[in-house]
């Protein structure tokens, strides 16, 4: 049993979904520390505890809920599953579990400023993220069904006092690992019932939360979720580590040679925790700097993308920010080129940057015709010039 990884599941408490059976149950107790409502808040208080697994979705301990936020301000870890998070709180009157009517101000106190209800109609499949792939292999844990989108608020920096709102740093980096995506042929990422939380600033600094906003089914409990669970706690636990990738310019004249930027910075706790990452760089060219048809898929195909250069360096991850300068010994020649990073840690963690840049085309730049203007519109290719903000 690891006592490090608390979980949070109580028979007699309300939850919706299908509830583990006996033989799982006694499968999660032997790998965590289970307990129930009337524990939780004293074995959240123990300073060993580093990640909270909480199996009951909306519904929590009221009396709890300090221990809750506690914990999390210490930049610890949280994995919720079964619904929109701690939205129902939960007291105890004349040996009852009594639930209260659905409420915001708890989830809004982690910067969930509203969770709203998604139907599942235009759903077709669920996908894993490509570049966090934590869900890899686990799609099939989970079904198609209603869910709900967060509507996060992540910069709390009030620096325009006065103004109603906030245009301060963002406390957070927000992912979505796995994805419903919409029917062929446009296949439209339409929502995503689970969402990855990285605090990097403010209250809950260095901590990881995977927020699971729909309840667990069977197919959950009896296709292989224990080691699921055991994977993304392990995930949570090693806390947020900030990888950066970017060329120094957007565009080279055609002869220079481009440099790239490295960055890596360890948030989570402990501080003093160091973790060696191995990153694999490739550059690569487009063949053609146009497209007929917008494919915003970031593969990169060998009939599109030729490969002209990769590397390998490494870097150690710590409470400090690390840099590293990589330079690109080709001379740049006009067209689109796209980088590709592939990081991984020595604990296991896999992430996939990529950024891009121009080596500058001026024949491209001539083509067609030139954009104009009447009273009314924009004006280019013989119709209304359409944009998108």
């Amino acid at each position: 049993m690891n006592p490090r990884f608390v979980v949070f599941y109580d028979e007699h408490f309300p939850y919706e979904g299908e509830r583990p059976d006996a033989p799982y149950l006694e499968q999660l107790r032997k790998q965590y520390k289970v307990v129930a409502a009337d524990a939780l808040a004293e074995e959240l208080a123990k300073e060993d505890v580093e990640v909270f697994i909480h199996l009951h979705g909306a519904y929590f301990p009221k009396e709890a809920w300090g221990a809750v936020l506690y914990h999390l301000r210490q930049g610890r870890g949280l994995l919720s599953i079964g619904g929109a998070p701690f939205k129902k709180p939960v007291y105890h009157e004349s040996g009852l579990w009594v639930a209260e009517p659905e409420q915001t101000g708890y989830h809004q106190r982690l910067h969930i400023h509203e969770a709203l209800p998604v139907e599942p109609s235009p759903i077709a499949k669920l996908v894993h993220h490509r570049d966090i792939p934590l869900f890899r292999g686990y799609e099939k844990l989970f079904t198609i069904e209603p869910t709900y989108g967060l509507a996060l608020h992540v910069t709390q920096y009030d620096d325009q006092p006065g103004q109603l709102g906030s245009a301060g740093p963002m406390d957070a980096h927000i992912y979505p690992p796995l994805k419903g995506v919409g029917a062929a042929p446009l296949e439209r990422e339409v929502a995503t019932p689970i969402v990855l939380i990285e605090n990097t600033k403010g209250d809950y600094a260095g901590g990881r939360w995977i927020l699971i906003n729909q309840p667990l089914r069977e197919a959950f409990w009896t296709g292989g979720g224990a080691a699921a669970l055991e994977e993304w706690a392990r995930f949570i636990h090693w806390g947020v580590t900030e990888l950066w990738l970017k060329p120094n310019y957007a565009s080279y004249e055609p002869g220079d040679r481009a440099t790239l930027s490295l960055q890596l910075q360890r948030l989570g706790p402990p501080s003093d925790l160091q973790i060696d990452w191995t990153l694999q760089l490739r550059v690569m060219k487009a063949k053609d700097s146009t497209v007929e048809k917008p494919a915003p898929d970031f593969i990169y195909r060998p009939e599109q993308f030729d490969t002209i250069w990769e590397t390998e360096t490494g870097m150690k991850a710590s409470r400090e920010l690390q840099f590293r300068k990589v330079h690109i010994p080709i001379a740049i020649e006009a067209g689109f080129y796209t980088v590709e990073c592939e990081a991984v840690s020595s604990l296991g963690e896999t992430r996939s940057l990529r950024q891009g840049f121009w080596g500058f085309d001026t024949e491209l730049l001539t083509r067609g015709d030139f954009l104009t203007c009447d009273r009314d519109y924009f004006w280019k290719g013989g119709g209304p010039f359409r944009s998108w903000v």
